[in-house]
């Protein structure tokens, strides 16, 4: 595992892209500030697809991404495993200028997330910046060229700062000939005992923070920009050194610092709204772990993630774009950026379905010796990541997965990190890649008869699980999945159900509170009487039906019944209608002939 700051990001940057393009199939996810911005938005049994996703958004776009993990399987055929490396990325919200991040934060979440071992201030002291499209363009134009950051939305300490360096520039430079020189400290309330004579800081061997980076690059360019016929330098800690010089050597300077920059950042340097070579520098910094996110969309290569629907909605409108309105939208956008996504929640479920439809074997070969091994209908509990990753570690799962295509832990593990538990997004991300592997393998083994169940290839495990391709877990909806590359299946959860009160209106609260006795379940009010039952599986929903059957308080019926008794009382109306308006016209008509008025 190795974790990655601000501090070390630059340095470790390359190890990620060679990791991401050497890859087989990357396994991501992602620990947010909450999961439910708004209560009434909560996970319903009545949600389609789309409507899910409508209920998601509303609270996606407050909420973040504070820890994403990765973790990159290389597959090595002649030794016949795959080497993991796991990178473990703190995400600091970006506020600089007229960006200033604000989210929400869920209690229950964070501490989740704290009882977990998440260390909130490495985030907040080390966390890596980042910015989203919208962002970075409202940056863009905050520096646009020749407009100085004091124009700008500023904080009043950082303001306070540029304005002392003008002021002392100010006195200085007028009197000054070209050659000459002398230094500032634009941060006086810091080590003002460790400045000597000549205006230096004698300790400065602390890397600088995130934010004297920026605060510097924003004084080199604030000062070049105020004053032409100056050049700024950095010297140890934070102090300034401003010379006099003259106007062709300045032009000379201006060519070298954007060739460097160039070089550093590739050629985008005036590519949008024209800014300088110190607001890019600024511009790049911030961007941080963005350019994570574009390295995975770049890579093309198959993404796993665990119940991964929310992580995939909080990082597109986070790193990419703002949540399309659409539902359909959404899903060639996702489609588009990751084309190919598995998640081992959803795989779990099938494969645990599968292996229910009979008695299934496989041949296990121990010591020159072959025998034939039953697969338990129970293989998981739950199918929680945790459940699922200690099962392929018991004795069963070990004995499974005997000759499964080997998972090792490659280079880059960082010492210092210790031991990994659950809910941290590196680790978390790892299991989720190596359960994904062997479920492929127990995959391959129940379809497979018992003569065949060995030999099976790396290249194989994909094919086993290629029709859950782009099939992404929906929890507690009407149907299992929503799929990003096609039309949404059709629900798959027992009919719905009517319930009727029969004395007072329908409490919805203590209709729920009876019902939760059954199994899961949801209710929806219909009327003052009346309301819908979704029940979560069809051992639930012929419980309830069985239960209510006798009671005098409430009628539960099926939603099919209901519907047909709707119509046959809506028959039996027109045709009463009908036969009285004959009835009406024939006495009519006989009075008419009989000569009476009507």
């Amino acid at each position: 595992m190795c974790d990655i700051f601000w501090n070390n990001f630059e340095e470790k940057f390359q190890d990620v892209k060679e990791s991401f393009d050497q890859s087989a199939m990357i396994s991501v996810d992602c620990e947010l500030t909450g999961l439910h911005s708004f209560e009434e938005y909560r996970p319903s049994l009545f949600d389609s697809g789309a409507e899910r996703y409508e209920k998601l958004k509303a609270g996606v776009n407050q909420l973040l991404v504070i820890q994403l993990g990765v973790t990159t399987f290389c597959l090595s055929r002649e030794e016949d495993r795959y080497v993991a490396r796991t990178f473990t990325f703190y995400l600091l919200p970006t506020s600089f200028l007229s960006v200033d991040t604000r989210f929400i934060c869920q209690a229950s979440s964070l501490c989740f997330l704290s009882c977990a071992g998440f260390d909130f201030n490495k985030l907040f002291s080390e966390g890596i910046p980042y910015l989203s499209p919208q962002q970075e363009r409202k940056l863009r134009l905050d520096l646009q060229r020749g407009r100085p950051a004091l124009a700008c939305n500023l904080s009043s300490d950082l303001r306070s700062v540029l304005e002392r360096a003008c002021w002392q520039v100010s006195q200085w430079a007028p009197s000054a000939l070209p050659g000459q020189s002398f230094k500032i400290h634009p941060y006086p309330e810091q080590k003002l005992d460790e400045v000597d004579e000549e205006n230096s800081i004698l300790d400065a061997s602390m890397p600088p923070s995130l934010t004297t980076l920026l605060r510097e690059l924003l004084l080199h360019r604030e000062l070049r920009l105020n004053f032409p016929d100056i050049w700024t330098y950095s010297e140890d800690g934070s102090v300034l050194r401003i010379e006099k010089i003259r106007y062709e050597e300045r032009i000379q300077l201006e060519r070298e610092e954007e060739t460097k920059v160039k070089e550093e950042y590739g050629n985008v340097v005036n590519e949008d709204i024209d800014v300088d070579c110190l607001a890019e520098k600024a511009i790049q910094l911030l961007l941080g772990a963005t350019k994570i996110f574009h390295l995975l969309v770049n890579a093309k290569k198959p993404i796993i993630g665990h119940n991964c629907l929310l992580d995939l909605m909080v990082l597109l409108k986070q790193f990419y774009c703002p949540l399309p309105e659409k539902y359909k939208d959404f899903k060639k956008v996702i489609h588009r950026i990751f084309p190919e996504i598995y998640d081992t929640k959803f795989i779990s479920f099938e494969v645990k379905a599968q292996n229910f439809r009979g008695p299934k074997f496989f041949r296990c070969t121990q010591n020159n010796t072959s025998k034939l091994v039953r697969i338990d209908r129970e293989l998981w509990e739950i199918n929680s990541l945790p459940s699922i990753y200690s099962f392929f570690h018991s004795t069963k799962g070990l004995e499974l997965t005997k000759d499964a295509i080997r998972v090792e832990k490659g280079l880059g593990a960082d010492p210092t990190s210790g031991d990994k538990r659950f809910h941290d997004a590196g680790w978390d991300s790892y299991c989720t890649g190596f359960c994904f592997i062997r479920l492929g393998h127990l995959k391959a083994i129940i379809g497979k008869s018992s003569s065949c169940s060995q030999g099976i290839g790396a290249g194989e495990y994909l094919r086993e699980l290629v029709d859950f391709r782009n099939c992404v877990n929906l929890m507690q909806a009407r149907s299992p999945y929503l799929k990003l590359d096609g039309e949404d299946p059709n629900n798959f959860r027992p009919p719905l159900l009517h319930i009727e009160s029969r004395k007072d209106p329908i409490n919805i609260t203590k209709v729920k509170w009876m019902l939760s006795a059954y199994g899961s379940v949801d209710v929806k009010k219909c009327s003052t009487y009346c309301a819908t039952i979704a029940a979560m599986s069809e051992n639930c929903y012929c419980t309830i039906l069985k239960a209510f059957s006798y009671r005098d308080d409430y009628c539960v019926t099926k939603m099919k019944s209901c519907t047909q008794s709707k119509i046959s009382l809506m028959l039996h109306a027109i045709i009463a209608a009908t036969a009285t308006g004959i009835t009406i016209l024939t006495l009519r008509n006989f009075r008419s002939r009989a000569g009476l008025s009507t």
